[in-house]
């Protein structure tokens, strides 16, 4: 693995997209990362790219689509950060508020007040998981118009079916998590081809 090289791309690939580059370090990625590149964010510091043995058996093409995706879905997962916070604070409100006016109407049944605690937190936490994979979804779309833009759409296409094969090959907890937050190859081709770019 030639880390200075993957440096460079990485530096010329961020100025071509106007973001900061990350930094970059040789390391493990999970078995399900079938593009051996793992972004990640770190207190304090610049975000990084973890480059894993996989990246090596990429195509050159399948490299630059997987660090373009990278370096874009850490630009765009940062400025989306926010709004997970957000649904995460409505999710959080609006069945207690909802559960709160029911039982001060009298129009909920009489049940303990530990069975509405649980009640609210198992709806909360589905709350939750469905914003994130909703605001997960909106920026993998984001994504795929941000690097057709400034790319290519047959780059965008290279990436697309990498995700997919990704997608479909991880299992267990991470494959549950994949399918639910990355859309499915034909719905991402889909959304980009109606996409104005």
């Amino acid at each position: 693995m030639d880390l200075d090289r993957i440096r460079a791309d990485v530096e010329n690939l961020a100025a071509q997209f106007e973001v900061p580059a990350p930094e970059v370090e040789a390391g493990t990625t999970p078995r399900w990362c079938l593009d051996g590149v793992e972004p990640r964010f770190r207190p304090q510091q610049p975000p990084m790219l973890t480059i894993g043995p996989a990246f090596d058996t990429l195509s050159p093409t399948e490299q630059q689509g997987a660090l373009a995706e990278a370096i874009v879905g850490l630009e765009l997962q940062w400025a989306a950060r926010y709004q997970v916070l957000f649904a995460a604070l409505i999710c959080l409100l609006v069945p207690y508020l909802l559960l709160e006016v029911g039982d001060r109407l009298n129009i909920l049944p009489a049940i303990a007040a530990w069975q509405w605690g649980a009640l609210v937190l198992v709806t909360c936490i589905i709350g939750i998981c469905a914003a994130s994979f909703v605001t997960t979804r909106k920026t993998i779309y984001r994504l795929d118009r941000r690097t057709s833009e400034v790319m290519s759409r047959q780059l965008t296409e290279v990436m697309i079916d990498l995700d997919h094969r990704t997608r479909t090959t991880a299992r267990g907890p991470s494959g549950v998590v994949l399918r639910l937050s990355l859309p499915s190859k034909p719905r991402r081709l889909r959304h980009l081809h109606t996409d104005p770019a």
